[in-house]
């Protein structure tokens, strides 16, 4: 605020700002949009600072330097601190309110997070094969240390590269400008980046975490690996309220296979039909890697080969109760309710998808209950019980706020929409397709948008 006061009436670029404000920081746009919100909303009012495409930032209010009538040295910390304290006394005839409280800062470090976390893919700098594994390894060992509760939602690792392919993030290079688009897609309350350099036996770990309006960074050192995982992973769970779960020793280090890191990519890519024959020989090799399992079974959805996706599922569910792994467990089955139901076996869909259920909120998994929410409120459309339907969709649409999942709540709302359309509720229809067209706006999901926009342009017709 400082800076752009000194530079009243003249647009200032995003580039200037970080050279002037944060030189030295290793930060990226990101910050500079949640300081510019967050002086805005010091005057909900009025109009401070105009956004100038392609110029950057102006501050429009004049600004006058009154001198004290005792002449001092002036240096520039003085002359900053004389604007800063300028700037305050504007707010506050401005708006006619107190400054909040310091202390609401630290009330607010002490709460525990409420919504999703996202950890994002380790951008690994060390060179040779040893070490090429850490990019999703990395990523995966730590989601599968970190506990689920009523709270918050810890994101699995292929869940999150689904993220970046929406906010059109690559995982092996992600850049500063990637993560804000990653909130808006996500919902996320906590982003945690991280990247790995140094030599082996003289590793060292840079981390940010990216908060919505904050963030925090650090460097960890360790000349054992696993080690630094460990305190990486402490150190996570502590900004989440947590303790992490202990490495089992039967642990499943499933993106540590090289394969798998190319067949995802294809996934990805949506080259499915690229990506099964890899997913296939892994699993052949490997049987008990359910991440390959499951991912493979998506794909196979994916193409409508869905009585091999029944059968893959019956081979990777059992390896999953047997390796005691609750979150393979209840995305399997909810695949398994998920198949019943586009074969029309309804009866058997509705049975599973309540076994689904009852893991899911065992694992506190708000994401899979929401899903299943979802295919329950379908079976409900299809039995034409719509009273029922619409508390299903509900029950979902609150699952996805409590995780402030974006595209989760907007196909609610859309969901919502075409129970109206059947029941010929014109007025909910509009109100439910409106919400789903504002949230994919405000969130810039512009598929999920362009769908909306097409049932809202059908009406009743």
């Amino acid at each position: 605020m400082i800076f752009l006061l000194e530079n009243s009436g003249k647009p200032i670029n995003k580039q200037t700002l970080l050279e002037s404000v944060w030189s030295g920081a290793v930060v990226g746009e990101q910050v500079i949009f949640q300081s510019i919100n967050e002086i805005r909303q010091l005057f909900p009012n009025n109009e401070v600072i105009k956004t100038i495409p392609q110029k950057g930032y102006v501050w429009l209010p004049d600004v006058q330097i009154k001198e004290t009538k005792k002449p001092f040295a002036r240096n520039k910390k003085t002359t900053l601190l004389a604007l800063c304290m300028l700037a305050l006394l504007f707010a506050s005839i401005m708006l006619n309110r107190h400054q909040p409280d310091a202390s609401n800062d630290v009330q607010l470090a002490q709460q525990n997070i409420s919504g999703s976390i996202v950890i994002l893919p380790t951008q690994n700098q060390i060179d040779g094969n040893d070490h090429s594994w850490i990019r999703l390894g990395m990523m995966d060992q730590i989601i599968k240390r970190l506990p689920n509760s009523n709270d918050h939602l810890v994101l699995q690792a292929d869940y999150v590269l689904e993220v970046l392919k929406r906010a059109n993030a690559s995982s092996k290079e992600l850049l500063s400008k990637d993560i804000q688009q990653i909130f808006r897609v996500s919902g996320a309350e906590l982003i945690v980046f991280s990247k790995l350099s140094g030599v082996p036996h003289d590793y060292q770990l840079s981390y940010v975490f990216n908060y919505r309006k904050r963030l925090k960074k650090g460097v960890l050192l360790n000349k054992n690996l696993q080690l630094l995982i460990d305190e990486f992973s402490l150190l996570i769970a502590k900004q989440l309220g947590d303790e992490i779960l202990p490495l089992e020793i039967a642990y499943q280090a499933d993106f540590n296979n090289a394969l798998l890191s190319s067949a995802i990519d294809k996934h990805l890519e949506g080259n499915f039909q690229l990506a099964n024959p890899i997913l296939e020989t892994i699993v052949l090799n490997n049987p008990e890697n359910l991440t390959a399992q499951r991912i493979l079974v998506g794909n196979l959805f994916r193409l409508k080969l869905f009585k091999q996706a029944a059968e893959r599922i019956d081979i990777a569910l059992p390896i999953a109760q047997k390796l005691k792994d609750k979150d393979e467990i209840t995305r399997l089955l909810y695949s398994k309710a998920l198949y019943h139901y586009v074969t029309y076996n309804d009866y058997k869909s509705a049975d599973v998808a309540v076994k689904a259920l009852i893991t899911a909120k065992e694992n506190n998994d708000w994401l899979l209950m929401a899903h299943i929410k979802n295919i329950q409120g379908n079976l409900a459309v299809n039995k034409e019980n719509y009273e029922l339907a619409e508390a299903f969709y509900n029950e979902g649409k609150q699952y996805h706020q409590v995780l402030h999942c974006p595209v989760g709540e907007s196909q609610s709302w859309a969901n919502l929409a075409s129970l109206a359309k059947i029941q010929n509720q014109q007025k909910k229809f509009t109100a439910a397709i409106d919400q789903a067209i504002n949230i994919a706006t405000t969130r810039e999901l512009s598929s999920q948008l362009n769908y909306f926009k097409r049932i809202k342009e059908q009406g009743f017709n």
